[in-house]
């Protein structure tokens, strides 16, 4: 399941307390921005060439980025992808190339200071640009 986008005027509705919405969201949005023009920066499209910042910095793609979990998203990313790899058999004692895939991917997010936090919806962008697997279209 693919998280919607971030509803705030929800959340401080029910969280009254919390009464720094519009600098929150706004910092935690162009943080999301500069991630992922940064991650992408060296990164070419499935089909050729550099990918346009308007493909990138799509609303779907910020709201990815900012609230896609790795509980919600990872098992639906690996439903996707599966079919486009060879599967091993379970007693190979190999790993698959699709796993390979998805880690040497965290990995690049990971030495590019991508938090964590973001890295499940950066993963969702290169696997959709990059590689050019329809994952929730």
């Amino acid at each position: 399941m693919l998280l919607e986008d971030f509803q705030v005027d929800e959340f401080i509705e029910e969280n009254e307390e919390f009464d720094c919405k519009g600098d929150f969201l706004q910092d935690l949005t162009e943080l999301a921005k500069q991630y992922i023009l940064n991650f992408f920066s060296n990164k070419e499209m499935y089909c050729g060439g550099s990918i346009p910042t308007k493909m990138l910095l799509t609303p779907r793609n910020i709201s990815l980025v900012m609230n896609a979990s790795v509980e919600a998203t990872l098992s639906r990313i690996y439903s996707c992808i599966q079919p486009h790899f060879k599967q091993l058999d379970s007693d190979s004692g190999l790993v698959a190339e699709d796993v390979k895939l998805v880690i040497s991917i965290l990995k690049q997010c990971s030495k590019a200071g991508i938090p964590k936090e973001f890295a499940t919806g950066i993963l969702v962008i290169y696997l959709e640009h990059c590689e050019g697997l329809d994952l929730w279209d």
